[in-house]
Parts: structure tokens; C-alpha cells; sequence
């Protein structure tokens, strides 16, 4: 599948400039709020987000900023050391400066808005800017998210069935068929970008909890 790319490249840099330096005047308060607020405002980060152009919602998909053509990349940038972590968020403005946006599911969604928020959250790259849905990639959300609510989000954005609750609580915790059959039912009420959009509104309408 083709990441996702944007037309209008200047007009959706200063957009996309424009909120992130916005976003780093308020981080101070971020950073001294409680587990719940800032699940809330990772939230409404990412419905902004969204609006933006930045995140575009994508099933079967963590976290896509689209692959780097090595032909296209200075010297510097193909000599430095790969083994090294880099901020999450440097590569994701970087990509968005060519006019490349983040395909993302619900988790990989919330993981765009939150290290554009907290700005020390680190990955391991390479020249397919891709992200895996796994235990390490979830570590930063799992600072303010519990592992069911984490499950819930996915669950109702991918509209897995009941059978989903074992795979969940491998990855995330323990959910059971009915409620994971709830969230798949919110889902399903919407197409990819809606479905995202109403899950973002409904943690932020609960006070940091997703309640499908």
C-alpha cells in the first residue's frame, strides 16, 4: 500500500509547524499532569491531529511515515549510526516536510500525538520508517494507558470479533469476548477515519478512558 502523500507541501508544513510549536508551550503543564489528563490530551492531539492532515487512519497498520529512497538522502544521513535510537518525533516532522503523512491505526495514531507531545520518546530506525505492533513499540503509551484500555482502542478500531480477547490479552491485558465484541460493534458504525475520530472524542468525552 502507498503512504500516504500531501499536495499542497508548503500550506501543510506551516499547519503542521504551526500546532507543534503551539504544542510545545503548553508541554510544561503536560508533563506535571495526572495519567488521565494526559490521555486527554493525547487524544485531542491526535483528533487535531487528524484534521491537519498529519495522521491519516489506516487499518493493519501501526505506524507507516513511508519508506526513505536512499538515492534521495545526503551523504551524512547514509554514513550515521543506525544502531543508535532517534526521536520519534524528528522523523515524523521530517517525513511531513517532504509531504509525507503517518498511516496509522488507533494505537499508532495515539503514539504520533503522544511523542509529538512528550518529545522523548525514541525508535530504532531504518530506511522504511515503519513501526511493529509489539510489546517495545507500546512501551511509551503503556506509561499513560493500561494494557485494556490499550486493547479496547485497537479492538474497536480494527473491528476484530470476540475472538480478538485472546489475542489482546497477549499484547495488551485481559478483555473479555463481550467487551470485546463492544468496541467491535463502536467500531463498525464508522469508516476508518470517523471510527478513529468518534474513539479519540469518546476518551476525551470520558475523562481519559475509552468506554465504547
Amino acid at each position: 500500500m502507498p503512504v500516504t502523500t500531501i499536495g499542497n507541501l508548503t500550506a501543510f508544513n506551516k499547519k503542521i509547524r504551526r500546532y507543534w510549536k503551539k504544542i510545545q508551550k503548553t508541554n510544561k503543564g503536560f508533563k506535571r499532569a495526572s495519567k488521565a489528563e494526559k490521555r486527554v490530551l493525547v487524544a485531542q492531539d491526535a483528533i487535531d491531529w487528524v484534521k491537519r492532515g498529519l495522521i491519516n487512519p489506516t487499518p493493519d497498520r501501526y505506524l507507516d511515515m513511508g519508506s526513505v529512497k536512499e538515492e534521495h538522502m545526503p551523504e551524512a544521513f547514509l554514513d550515521r549510526d543506525l544502531d543508535a535510537p532517534v526521536q520519534l518525533h524528528e522523523q515524523i516532522l521530517d517525513r511531513a516536510q517532504e509531504g509525507v503523512a503517518c498511516d496509522a491505526c488507533g494505537l499508532g495514531g495515539l503514539l504520533v500525538a503522544f511523542c509529538l507531545r512528550f518529545d522523548d520518546v525514541k525508535y530504532q530506525e531504518d530506511l522504511e520508517c515503519t513501526l511493529d505492533l509489539d510489546e517495545e513499540q507500546m512501551e511509551p503509551l503503556n506509561n499513560i494507558f493500561d494494557g485494556k484500555q490499550l486493547g479496547l482502542i485497537e479492538t474497536a478500531f480494527e473491528c476484530w470479533g470476540p475472538g480478538s480477547a485472546t489475542f489482546c490479552s497477549t499484547i495488551f491485558g485481559h478483555i473479555l469476548p463481550t467487551e470485546a465484541r463492544r468496541a467491535a460493534n463502536f467500531g463498525n458504525q464508522y469508516d476508518d477515519e470517523k471510527r478513529f475520530l468518534a474513539i479519540m472524542e469518546n476518551i476525551v468525552r470520558n475523562k481519559g478512558t475509552f468506554k465504547p
